[in-house]
């Protein structure tokens, strides 16, 4: 009974191929957009969490302040002390749990070479303990040493946009790179990061902390970078980081922190939150046209019905009970429901294969959102279906067999 009410369906839908389009419009747009939200938001999720984690997963930073997500928040922290090389020092002499610190620096600044330029770099001023911190290796050439660092010789490693930018045709090692109306040797050129979201990870070059300060003075502002002896000790080494520089800076105990303490866990939970926001639009988006989908199937099951009054009351001469009836519709209207999000599922999928075929943006089609959109639109065909289809089952056979085409 069930095959033969969807096969009625199918041939229904074969029969009015434009009404069958515009009854199940809401589904198509419904499955269509939730294929496509879900797909980019993952797909920014993996690289995001990609680019958070490559940064290093077991290291945290101490910076002034953190990300601000409002004004009255700026006007909390905006008079906080800025972090400075004696904060690092003394994190780097006291801090027992740490393995290595970072001081670094970082400013964007235009880059030149000889016969090509780019516009605006960042240039990332480090202490030698860089080496411990970066999860790329060099591509050629050597990272520079502590003791190029102490004494502020002007050497660069560049990222390998740069690189391929400043030096198209020869080996940038041995030449001159100039930042800042500074010139710098290359010494090192790194791997490829790759981009985030069309965003080039590639457009750096890296300094001698103690040249950046040789050639530009103090700077205002420092970012401290810590690595734990063992990630299983990232919690208490920042908390024995805090109080450092909490007795450091003469705080009292009931005073806040005025710097602050970022781990990439801390990061990926702010991105998390802002995503589960998307995904909170998507909820109300997807809602509107499943309603919009169901109204307008309800209305043409209705009408279905009223146009077939004739044919329910022979299969009902005939023997078919109610629940016959009630089956063969509300099949029906969920065949009609599921169709159009079949088709909502083919052209999110296609625009998504397309997207990411064409553009720099990384699309991901989770198993979860179609399984889900798929099972959104048959319950919303059964609901739809279901007052269409008892009103059909209600009908006096006799009334029905007595009802003119």
């Amino acid at each position: 009974m069930i095959l033969e009410a969807v096969l009625i369906a199918l041939r229904t839908i074969r029969a009015n191929k434009l009404r069958t389009m515009l009854t199940v419009l809401g589904n198509i747009i419904a499955v269509a957009a939730l294929v496509l939200v879900v797909a980019f938001v993952q797909g920014m999720n993996n690289e995001i969490t990609r680019a958070i984690l490559a940064r290093g997963a077991d290291t945290f930073s101490v910076e002034r302040f953190g990300p601000v997500r409002s004004e009255e928040e700026y006007e909390r922290v905006k008079n906080r002390p800025p972090v400075t090389i004696e904060d690092a020092d003394a994190v780097r002499r006291d801090a027992t749990l740490a393995s290595h610190v970072l001081t670094q620096w970082n400013l964007p600044a235009p880059a030149r070479s000889q016969r090509h330029s780019l516009a605006q770099i960042a240039v990332e001023a480090r202490s030698a303990e860089y080496v411990h911190f970066i999860g790329e290796p060099l591509a050629s050439g050597r990272h520079f040493t502590e003791a190029e660092d102490r004494r502020g010789v002007a050497v660069a490693v560049l990222g390998s946009e740069v690189a391929e930018t400043l030096f198209p045709s020869e080996s940038p090692l041995g030449r001159i790179v100039r930042l800042r109306g500074k010139h710098f040797e290359v010494i090192g050129v790194m791997t490829p990061r790759g981009a985030i979201v069309g965003h080039s990870q590639d457009k750096y070059v890296m300094l001698p902390l103690g040249a950046a300060l040789a050639e530009w003075g103090r700077p205002w502002d420092l970012d401290i970078v810590v690595k734990p002896r063992r990630p299983e000790l990232i919690d208490a080494s920042a908390d024995e980081v805090r109080a450092i520089l909490r007795v450091r800076r003469g705080l009292r105990p009931t005073q806040e922190d005025t710097f602050d303490l970022l781990a990439a866990a801390t990061f990926l939970k702010m991105y998390r939150e802002t995503s589960r926001a998307v995904y909170g639009a998507l909820v109300g988006l997807v809602a509107l046209a499943l309603v919009v989908g169901g109204i307008v199937i309800a209305n043409v099951m209705l009408m279905v019905v009223t146009q077939r009054t004739r044919e329910i009351g022979i299969r009902k001469a005939v023997g078919a009970r109610r629940g016959h009836i009630l089956a063969q519709f509300l099949v029906e209207s969920v065949t009609l429901s599921l169709a159009g999000g079949l088709i909502g599922f083919a052209i999110g999928a296609g625009i998504t294969a397309l997207v990411d075929a064409f553009t720099p943006l990384t699309f991901a089609i989770e198993a979860w959102s179609v399984q889900l959109g798929l099972a959104l639109v048959v319950l919303v065909g059964g609901l739809a279906g279901l007052y269409p289809a008892a009103r059909a089952a209600r009908l006096d056979p006799i009334v029905a067999l007595r009802h003119e085409r």
